[in-house]
């Protein structure tokens, strides 16, 4: 394990026992909850990054429901470019939907 991934691990537990100061917990418990919270929300951040863009790029569009939550879904009018970015395979080290005109 590099550096940079214990420090990434060491501030993920210490920022859930920050959130949580009352938390305690086996070492089982801290891998299966602690460290995939952080990891749920480090990946929410991006997931909600991707989106933005694929939306930004018109390939999927967005709405309010009912719910006055915001709902995603494909863009029909884009069905095929998606489909032909779907089999394309991503180049080492780019950002995939950084290619998407």
């Amino acid at each position: 394990m590099c550096l940079l991934e214990k420090e990434e691990m060491a501030r993920a537990v210490l920022s859930y026992l920050a959130r949580n100061p009352k938390a305690q917990d086996t070492l089982l418990g801290i891998v299966e909850w602690w460290l995939l919270d952080h990891k749920i929300r480090t990946r929410t951040a991006e997931v909600k990054r991707v989106v933005e863009q694929l939306v930004a790029e018109r390939l999927i569009l967005k709405r309010k429901g009912y719910d006055l939550q915001t709902h995603y879904r494909i863009n029909p009018k884009r069905q095929r470019r998606i489909e032909a970015l779907i089999e394309e395979k991503p180049n080492a080290g780019t950002n995939h939907t950084s290619q998407i005109p």
